[in-house]
Order: structure tokens, then sequence, then C-alpha cells
């Protein structure tokens, strides 16, 4: 992100702010999306301000995507695209791994680290949270995103939860090895 883009999302997260404030969440998630297209790395008034409002949403009635909306926004030219598609489906399921998944990658590919580290430790708490319903795959997406990280620690914590769900999996063992 360029220092002439720095912010320019301000004022879509100031209104997006005042919207949610009347629990008009559709509107405020829409404010904060298109503030996050404009500043992709902020992280406080941007991705932890519609997470919030979409769990608002969602504790509020708010359906999730439609299958038409999800097939509109399964590809993705750029990176940037492939953000505001997987933020945008997860403003309708904060909690979707599959969209959390999709923008830790588009903020990698968009060398946004934090931002990657942000949604990287959440999908990691989901996994955590549940493992009987931990997912291998997921697991070793999230091993590989903490090592782009440099979070070796993590890194590792994902791995030895990934061995324990896939004891004989070769490519599992391969992750322990790095």
């Amino acid at each position: 992100m360029s220092k002439q883009a720095k912010g320019k999302g301000s004022a879509f997260f100031e209104r997006a702010d005042k919207v949610a404030e009347t629990g008009n969440w559709d509107y405020a998630i829409d404010m904060y999306l298109q503030g996050l297209q404009r500043e992709p790395e902020n992280i406080e008034h941007g991705h932890k301000a519609l997470r919030n409002a979409a769990r608002a949403r969602l504790g509020n009635g708010g359906k999730p995507a439609s299958m038409i909306e999800k097939l509109k926004r399964r590809n993705a030219k750029t990176p940037q695209d492939a953000m505001a598609n997987a933020l945008f489906l997860l403003s309708k399921e904060p909690g979707a791994v599959d969209q959390l998944t999709a923008a830790a990658k588009a903020a990698h590919d968009l060398e946004l680290p934090e931002v990657a580290r942000f949604y990287t430790t959440f999908l990691f708490d989901t996994q955590k949270h549940d493992i009987k319903k931990a997912d291998k795959r997921v697991l070793v997406e999230i091993v590989h995103s903490l090592v782009k990280l440099e979070d070796y620690a993590q890194a590792t914590e994902a791995a030895v939860l990934a061995k324990k769900i896939a004891p004989n999996d070769a490519d599992i063992s391969d992750l322990e090895k790095h």
C-alpha cells in the first residue's frame, strides 16, 4: 500500500461507525468494505470493525450469503479482488473457514503481513477451539501462512495439531520437519 493511499478509507470507516451505532448492519458493512478497498491494511478501523459488524448482523438475524452471491465471488483475477470477495462473504458468514483462508491468502499476495496474521490467527483459533471439527487441510494452510509470517512457534503448534488429526499422513510429517 502506498503512502499516498494512507487514510483514503477513513471517511468510509467513520461513516460505517456512525451507521453501525444505528444497527443498520448491512449499510455499515458496505461502508467498511469500501473503506477496506481504499485502505486494505487498516486492521483496527477496517478488518476488526467489519468483523464486529458482521457478527452483530448475524446475531440480529442476518442471512448468510446466497448461493448466487457465493458463485459470483468464487473467482478473482487479482489479489485485490480475492480480498474483496473474501471480505464480502465473511461479512455474511463471519466464521466461514474457507473465506478466512482466502482472506489470509489474499493478504499474503497483497504483501499485507499484519492483515494475514489477523486472519490466520483467527482461523487457527477456530481450529483449536473444536479439535473434533478441525480440518487437516486448513491446518496445513495455517502452517504455511505462519511460516511466511516467520511465526515458527505457532506454525509448529498448528503442525502438531494437524498430526493429531492425521497421524499417518506423510504430508503432515513433512510439515513438522520444517
